[in-house]
């Protein structure tokens, strides 16, 4: 995780080097150095704009890093995307993949299973697997809106790759899963609010809305 932060933080950074010299952002975050950095370029000023970009870069990273640390809950969510592409194959598939991780005091990390957030008991996960239903019954999934034409099993919709986000879990679907290839990657969100009830008081989610939980 802290490569990934690096890689992140770096190509950032390395944006606004192309931005200043060449008047073009490396990311979209840097469209606004551009404006600056460019002209400052132009007038011969390029150590004083890269230097500038430098101590802003770093200025934002140990701040929010700060911030990160005391006031941030301890559960990182990130969502994995890539294509595959097998021999004879017509065209790439796409896959997504959740990596939920909880961090203890001590630096070590826990990836977390979805019961490890949720009551595993029936009523819940019976509960979970109607809401899912329903968010792909508004997205027209063949699985949902004509079942006798599509073979997926819909009783076990909430074992799929999930996401955790402020709002609620994101379950994903690869494409062929409840529906055709042209529909890409579906996803079904669960907010919170509506599953409080599943969720016990030593969840990692309760750091997450603990105002939410509080008022059950």
């Amino acid at each position: 995780i802290l490569l990934m932060i690096g890689i992140y933080c770096g190509g950032i950074f390395g944006g606004s080097i192309t931005a200043i010299l060449f008047n073009i952002p490396g990311d979209p975050m840097n469209v606004p150095t551009a404006w600056e950095g460019y002209r400052l370029n132009r007038r011969g000023q390029t150590q004083y704009a890269l230097g500038l970009a430098i101590m802003a870069s770093a200025f934002g990273g140990l701040v929010s890093a700060l911030f990160l640390a005391f006031f941030a809950p301890p559960l990182i969510s990130l969502e994995v995307s890539g294509y595959s592409y097998s021999w004879g194959a017509a065209h790439g598939m796409p896959a997504d993949a959740g990596l939920n991780v909880l961090l203890d005091g001590q630096g070590k990390a826990r990836e977390l299973e979805l019961k490890d957030l949720l009551r595993a008991d029936k009523r819940c996960l019976g509960k979970i697997n109607g809401l899912l239903k329903e968010e792909l019954r508004k997205q027209e999934a063949p699985a949902v809106v004509e079942p006798d034409s599509w073979s997926a099993d819909l009783n076990e919709l909430y074992s799929r790759p999930f996401l955790i986000r402020p709002g609620g879990l994101v379950f994903l679907f690869p494409p062929y899963d409840v529906a055709p290839y042209a529909a890409g990657i579906l996803k079904g969100v669960i907010p919170f609010r509506a599953i409080a009830d599943c969720i016990p008081p030593e969840s990692p989610l309760t750091a997450l809305l603990p105002n939410q939980k509080k008022g059950n």
